[in-house]
């Protein structure tokens, strides 16, 4: 089992599955994981939110209405109603009767595979103790050496380093994020994830130079694909994890 650490050292471009294998499977549920690393998937990317009572259930969205057969904020309901809803029809009827999923769930099914965590902070009042079940459930897993938490919510990546001193984390952002590293070092983070229309080639040489890894997001054509490999990035965040990535 290789560290998040040792694996953004390594002089390759990673693969992360964004909400899974999402090009083929229902975002964000266990097949789409699966497929994922049956595909060659170096680390998966998902997102994580709290229910009502204060479940982690793994859906992008802050309303069920897209991917699954509920309507409403994932916020304003339990963890027993969310998983009874079924998180595959949406996509293809070969999916009927999947389900949303738990954090606990995904770590316990895959113990030794690699994920990139987002928090998503809704509503914010909860970040806190979003950040504190999100560690909590990583801790019982021992997963803390193979998990890197991500977040537009700066201020729950800044929680998650008072809590831990070793989670890796990385701030997720559009357009240029200023002050750049002055941030990395406060939340000692360790990696950046800007959108990937937002790649500045002079960043990132800096950015990598300094030690910090840089994961791009969403990659979803071959040449978007070449165009971040181009500005130097560390990894590429995809819906086409078998996309090929010539280096």
């Amino acid at each position: 089992m290789q560290s998040i650490q040792d694996m953004l050292a390594q002089d390759r471009v990673l693969r992360i599955a964004h909400r899974g294998a999402s090009d083929r499977c229902p975002e964000n549920t266990l097949p789409a994981f699966r497929q994922a690393f049956a595909h060659g998937a170096d680390m998966v990317e998902l997102d994580v939110q709290l229910t009502k009572d204060g479940s982690l259930v793994i859906l992008h969205d802050h309303y069920l209405d897209r991917t699954t057969t509920g309507q409403g904020l994932v916020a304003e309901h339990t963890e027993q109603e969310i998983v009874a809803y079924d998180a595959g029809t949406w996509f293809d009827s070969q999916f009927a009767g999947t389900h949303v999923p738990l954090l606990d769930d995904v770590l316990r099914e895959f113990p030794e595979a690699s994920f990139n965590i987002e928090l998503k902070s809704f509503p914010l009042a909860r970040s806190t103790e979003l950040v504190d079940a999100v560690l909590s459930c990583v801790k019982a897993h021992d997963a803390m050496d193979r998990v890197l938490l991500s977040s537009f919510d700066h201020a729950a990546l800044h929680t998650a380093r008072t809590r831990s001193r070793d989670i890796a984390l990385g701030a997720l952002y559009c357009g240029r994020l200023w002050p750049a590293f002055q941030l990395a070092e406060a939340l000692r983070l360790t990696s950046f994830h800007p959108d990937v229309a937002s790649l500045d080639a002079s960043f990132i040489a800096e950015a990598r130079a300094h030690g910090y890894a840089v994961l791009t997001w969403t990659v979803q054509t071959p040449d978007m694909l070449q165009w971040a490999i181009a500005n130097g990035v560390s990894g590429v965040i995809t819906d086409v994890i078998d996309m090929p990535i010539l280096t």
